[in-house]
């Protein structure tokens, strides 16, 4: 049987009868925080719980503590320091990019060439006593490569 809204509002206002909701499924639910609910309907005002208690019940039971500002400024700290172990992960993870990045470029480059391309100027061309690096953009490279041998390529240059 449904008992309507305002017949609810309506045993309320003349006191004719008590209506008190039933939990319908007491397993979902932790058995204090049962208990307290059943309290709180007592229909003996010497049992039902204070404010105060109610709020500390819950707050424990439901692990909520403070206002909902408060809630909030929780939340979005975890959130703040969720993003700093990113960054700070990423950032961990950038500088071992750049330590390979740098001991690739040093393997393949004298040491001085290297240095001078990771600032950023620009690098004359030198001789080595073992080895000379030439840098240069020559417009159809790829195209001329693919249709001429290992050997046509390096005379080219």
């Amino acid at each position: 049987m449904y008992i309507l809204f305002l017949d609810i509002i309506g045993f309320i206002k003349d006191g004719s009868k008590t209506y008190k909701p039933a939990v319908q499924d007491r397993s979902a639910i932790h058995p204090d925080l049962a208990a307290l609910l059943q309290d709180c309907w007592s229909e003996n005002p010497e049992i039902r719980p204070s404010i105060r208690r109610v709020r500390l019940n819950t707050e424990s039971y439901l692990k909520v503590k403070g206002s909902l500002v408060d809630q909030m400024m929780r939340m979005m700290e975890q959130y703040a320091n969720n993003l700093e172990k990113l960054v700070q992960e990423r950032t961990g993870m950038l500088e071992d990019a750049n330590k390979r990045a740098d001991k690739l470029l040093s393997q393949l480059l004298p040491s001085y060439v290297a240095n001078e391309l990771k600032l950023g100027r620009p690098v004359p061309p030198k001789t080595f006593k073992h080895a000379s690096v030439m840098f240069s953009d020559i417009v159809g490279f790829t195209t001329i490569c693919s249709s001429s041998t290992p050997i046509e390529v390096v005379t080219i240059i």
